[in-house]
């Protein structure tokens, strides 16, 4: 008779994807997930920098209009 549980080995299953291959720690799909949230954060933070940046320049490319 084939043992289908197998007491030796801890039981794995992952509570983010639901996959019985892998642990939470190890589980491919949140370290993809928690990479793409970071270059999604780094890219609105260089656009907002972009942005403050152009503001700044615009005013003072108004400051100098309105001086002269």
């Amino acid at each position: 008779m084939a043992m289908i549980l197998r007491p030796d080995t801890p039981a794995k299953c992952c509570s983010y994807c639901g996959s019985r291959d892998h642990d939470y720690e190890d589980c491919p799909k949140r370290k993809a997930d928690a990479e793409r949230q970071r270059e999604e954060q780094q890219q609105r933070e260089q656009q907002e920098r972009q942005e403050r940046q152009e503001r700044q320049e615009q005013g003072s490319s108004r400051e100098r209009f309105l001086a002269s």
